[in-house]
């Protein structure tokens, strides 16, 4: 994940709560005390305690679909809260793992841990996902006792701009499909690249679409400006048309202008705003994360 990320509030002090009771029953730390709660102990599985790796790969799993290692168990209630509480879905694959905090008992049958899992599809949209799960080791299985797994999001949302012909686009600012998936490969198959000579200097209707490919929160915000300057978020804002796909969002907007023709017209700029949702608390700022040049 680029940059830093925001996770909900209520989560971080469930972990606190959590890890610290973890300490008062004889469990032991494999990290230092008072590292900071999103330093990275271990990337990659391959590098994880085997305990831990075999935990993550099988909850990974489980948000999938698909069958994990047969050697871990997961309790009624575990089971419960994975499949209730993610919604990844079949289009998704890990992409990589990152492990945060790893503990066990004195004895190495009960163990703790928390990850994040990164997940991305063919289209490169990317979720990610923090597990915590208590488990619980024989010689033979692992059985997890309890996990919870909430949405991580990313600061610094990654987007993706089409420009495509008013005429050439199948669907109205107003009426699109319903499957991300759907609206991205038809801008991506009618889309000019504006830095094509056959384009420059070219007038016409477009259809601008950003798509974000990093989730973001139910309460964050996206939000298009048409400027004649490069830097800062203001610009015209009215008239675009933002779409939710369950997190992954997209914003529209039409417009009128000739392609890449700086010689004689005013720079025009698209941009791509982005305000975190509530999990930022008091950095809930709104700052540009795309800039593309029309003209």
């Amino acid at each position: 994940m680029k940059g830093r990320s925001y996770i909900i509030t209520i989560l971080i002090a469930m972990s606190i709560i959590v890890l610290a009771g973890c300490a008062q029953n004889g469990m032991r730390d494999i990290w230092p005390l008072g590292q900071e709660k999103e330093q990275i102990i271990a990337e990659g599985i391959e590098n994880m305690p085997d305990d831990a790796a075999r935990v993550v790969t099988a909850t990974a799993a489980v948000m999938l679909g698909l069958n994990g290692p047969s050697d871990v168990q997961f309790a009624d209630r575990a089971m419960s809260r994975i499949k209730q509480e993610s919604d990844v879905g079949a289009l998704f694959r890990v992409k990589n793992t990152r492990l945060l905090a790893y503990r066990t008992s004195p004895d190495g049958n009960n163990g703790e841990m928390t990850s994040y899992i990164d997940f991305i599809d063919g289209l490169g949209r990317r979720c990610t996902w923090q597990l915590t799960a208590r488990y619980q080791k024989s010689a033979s299985a692992i059985q997890v006792v309890d996990a919870a797994v909430q949405p991580v999001y990313d600061a610094e949302p990654e987007s993706v701009m089409f420009i495509v012909p008013a005429n050439a686009f199948p669907f109205s600012p107003a009426s699109c499909p319903e499957s991300f998936v759907r609206l991205y490969q038809a801008a991506g198959e009618r889309a000019i690249s504006p830095h094509d000579a056959k384009n420059m200097g070219l007038e016409n209707d477009w259809v601008m679409i950003v798509f974000f490919m990093d989730r973001i929160s139910p309460s964050a915000k996206m939000e298009l400006s048409l400027s004649s300057e490069a830097v800062g978020m203001g610009g015209y804002s009215k008239d675009s048309r933002y779409i939710d796909y369950n997190g992954w969002r997209v914003g529209m907007a039409v417009g009128r202008f000739t392609i890449m023709d700086n010689a004689t017209l005013k720079d025009l700029y698209l941009k791509a705003i982005y305000t975190p949702g509530e999990e930022a608390g008091f950095l809930r700022m709104s700052h540009l994360v795309g800039v593309y040049p029309l003209n």
